[in-house]
């Protein structure tokens, strides 16, 4: 519900300020099978751009590209709505919306980013040239770890001589050249972005200027940690209770890790009485982790990531002597996401 209403505060400030286009630059759903759901507000939202006459450009990002094309996209069905553009089919597409020439670049089916990028030609016909392409910018530190079906572009590679690079993937918003903008996501999606402002861009394609306009989001907090090591047992809780209570966590997300507990201590240490202290919270994670006694290892509570990341980090944890590490993690993924393809 928190994405959902940070997508129509977009939509609330996009009827507010008039533009002549909203370009949404990739991954709208973070599936190739949204549900029902996800699909009716999706199409409510822009249903009330349309009758407002505001055209839209939506590009499809890795989240939301099929690997196979018979599966089918789900985006052709938004050109169903008056003035809406959808740029979905794994190439270089250009719509003409105005004075300006959109050049799409979606995430690449059968190619490569660069190469599709290689292909743009501006219009010499529209005053403005407008590219929005979906990928990781090489030399981006968040980069370094590739997420799976990730396409990349090299700073170099980006478009040149336009007006603006509208840029999707990365979840934050950054200038990474002139003219090239991240907007980032509408909402946080892990810890990672609790500390990060989350909004859209706005561009004076006339003026060569772009404003970030923050949107309203829930509070993600993650509180010092306690360290047990030195208190005494009666001091922990008392600790664990000072911390949360301290803390404005009225319909927070909040992370709160207890470290160097002794392993003799981790049964007395009463969860439902901490869930209590935390109760204004819309969600605690708590994580625990046990001082190992002498000669052991430290064992730790935390909770399972996206199983993609999880069976990555599997993969790193075991002897893969002879064995060809990206087929299996291709083969594993594939089957996580459904098995498509195998």
């Amino acid at each position: 519900m928190d994405v959902f209403q940070a997508f129509e505060q977009v939509i609330d400030r996009t009827l507010q300020l008039r533009p002549d286009l909203l370009l949404h630059t990739g991954d709208l759903f973070d599936t190739v099978r949204p549900s029902n759901r996800a699909l009716s507000f999706v199409f409510d939202q822009l249903r009330r751009l349309s009758e407002a006459g505001i055209p839209v450009v939506l590009l499809a990002g890795n989240h939301s590209t099929p690997r196979l094309r018979e599966t089918g996209s789900v985006f052709g069905l938004f050109p169903h709505l008056d003035g809406v553009h959808a740029i979905y089919r794994g190439r270089l597409e250009t719509i003409e919306v105005g004075a300006a020439a959109i050049h799409g670049l979606p995430h690449p089916i059968g190619t490569t980013l660069e190469a599709e990028a290689r292909r743009l030609t501006p219009r010499p016909d529209s005053a403005y040239q407008v590219a929005a392409l979906h990928g990781a910018v090489v030399g981006l530190e968040v980069f370094g770890r590739h997420e799976y079906n990730e396409q990349d572009i090299r700073l170099e590679a980006l478009p040149q001589g336009l007006d603006y690079v509208a840029l999707g993937h990365y979840h934050r918003f950054c200038e990474v050249a002139p003219r090239a903008v991240y907007a980032g996501s509408t909402e946080r999606f892990s810890f990672a972005e609790g500390g990060e402002t989350k909004g859209f861009v706005e561009v004076d394609l006339a003026r060569h200027r772009w404003t970030f306009h923050p949107l309203k989001s829930r509070p993600m907090l993650t509180l010092e940690p306690i360290d047990c090591a030195g208190l005494a047992p009666e001091a922990i809780p008392r600790a664990v209770r000072e911390r949360l209570e301290s803390a404005a966590l009225d319909g927070a997300i909040v992370r709160l890790r207890v470290l160097n507990l002794p392993a003799y201590l981790r049964a007395t240490l009463d969860e439902a009485a901490i869930r209590r202290w935390a109760a204004p919270a819309l969600h605690l994670d708590l994580q625990v982790e046990v001082r190992p006694e002498p000669g052991g290892a430290a064992i730790s509570r935390a909770p399972l990531g996206p199983l993609g990341m999880e069976f990555r980090q599997y993969l790193d944890s075991v002897d893969l002597h002879g064995l060809d590490r990206a087929e299996l993690e291709r083969r594993g993924l594939g089957y996580l996401q459904g098995g498509e393809g195998l």
